[in-house]
């Protein structure tokens, strides 16, 4: 059994991995995923994402299977085996009306083996920012017929983003998904649209992939005001790895944060307002 910083590593891995694989495989629109029953009454997602738009939505009831990563003791729901490898056993055994994957997880998840065993299967677009995250929230509130209480959700969290106080002029912030090896985001990934949104500017934005892997070099010549890593834990790393650059500028005055994974790693406008608002709340901490 992994301890916890293992099992964060490998589902950080697992992340950077699915998605950077989906952009070299090319931009899509509408995927032709079959069309879902009417109100189906036994939902598995394969997600986390997924799932916790579910949650939010309070269509709890209609889940039948979640994968590990996502497991909420209190909901009772169904294991169908890992996030980066369900078990397709267990998920024919429990013979859902509807199977639900996100874009950005189909590389992962067994997606054709699903489709040859007769299942329903919708896959969600990507969610490349919070319009596209909205889309596929209300996609699903149509699905399970919670359209109403999705347009008051989404409603608040808008208000919530439309409130937060972006400074005059933008930061740089260079987010790191991870410290070994130094991975950052673009504006492929929904994490650059997170840092845009709370007031920064991602000097990597322009990047080839979705996760670039960054050079010490890069990092220390991309004049950020500020680096945020999203994981605990790598105190020690980034002390050993900037210890020899005391005066370049972020390091000298401090400017180096960490955010957690509770958020941000997952495509849901409910966790997108959330990161919006912890990054804004660094951004106000930046000495500049």
């Amino acid at each position: 059994m992994p301890s916890g910083m293992n099992l964060k590593k490998i589902i950080i891995t697992a992340f950077i991995l699915c998605l950077s694989l989906l952009f070299f495989i090319g931009r899509r629109g509408e995927h032709g995923s079959i069309i879902p029953p009417e109100n189906p009454g036994r939902i598995i997602s394969l997600s986390p994402s997924v799932t916790r738009c579910m949650i939010d939505l309070g269509a709890v009831d209609l889940l039948a299977g979640i994968t590990d990563y996502t497991l909420h003791p209190e909901l009772k729901v169904e294991s169908v085996g890992a996030y980066i490898s369900p078990n397709m056993e267990k998920i024919i055994t429990i013979n859902p009306d509807l199977v639900l994957v996100s874009e950005e997880d189909r590389y992962i998840q067994k997606l054709p083996l699903l489709e040859k065993f007769g299942l329903r299967v919708e896959v969600l677009a990507r969610n490349r920012d919070f319009n596209s995250m909205c889309g596929n929230y209300r996609r699903l509130a149509a699905i399970t017929g919670r359209s109403e209480a999705a347009e008051v959700k989404i409603s608040e969290y808008k208000n919530r983003i439309s409130r937060i106080a972006r400074p005059e002029t933008p930061p740089k912030i260079v987010f790191l998904v991870s410290v070994k090896p130094l991975v950052t985001v673009s504006g492929e990934s929904h994490i650059s649209a997170i840092i845009n949104d709370a007031g920064g500017e991602n000097p990597f934005a322009d990047a080839d992939t979705a996760y670039p892997i960054l050079s010490l070099e890069s990092l220390l010549l991309s004049g950020a005001d500020a680096v945020i890593i999203m994981t605990m834990g790598y105190d020690y790393d980034i002390n050993s790895l900037f210890s020899g650059y005391k005066n370049v500028d972020f390091i000298k005055k401090g400017n180096v944060f960490t955010t957690g994974d509770d958020n941000i790693p997952y495509y849901t406008p409910g966790d997108y307002t959330i990161s919006v608002e912890k990054i804004s709340s660094l951004i106000n901490m930046i000495k500049r």
